[in-house]
């Protein structure tokens, strides 16, 4: 419930109510989790949604792969950086790197309204005896 109680989503009793929120009909898909232990041996939970199972990913398109750069890329990054400096005689020059990590950082970004019902799930309760 840690998000739902942090606002980054809705629960409804089930598909109609959802579709009378929304005055729209959803397109539900898989929700699941990827877990890891962290090194002092609890786990970080990631949740996961299936966008290709509701076909919401053939709506969108990607120019390119997206690569995230390497340590080693943006270390060469900074060597040509240097190197382009030096016989321009720059006598005084100073370069710094910050790299940023931020939790949710997805969450952080607001999903537009018009699509957040191709952003759902549809969840059933676990039965116990």
């Amino acid at each position: 419930m840690g998000h739902l109680d942090a606002g980054f989503g809705h629960l409804f009793a089930d598909l109609a109510a959802t579709e009378e929120h929304f005055r729209h009909q959803v397109a539900p898909s898989p929700l699941g989790t990827i877990s890891k232990r962290k090194p002092d041996g609890s786990f970080k939970h990631r949740v996961i949604m299936d966008l290709k199972a509701n076909r919401v990913n053939e709506a969108t398109a990607t120019p390119e792969r997206q690569v995230l750069p390497t340590v080693m890329s943006h270390a060469a990054d900074l060597a040509e950086l240097v190197g382009w400096l030096s016989p321009r005689n720059v006598e005084s020059y100073s370069v710094e790197s910050l790299a940023l990590d931020f939790r949710d950082a997805f969450m952080g970004v607001p999903l537009a309204a018009a699509e957040r019902r191709f952003n759902a799930a549809r969840m059933h309760p676990t039965l116990t005896p």
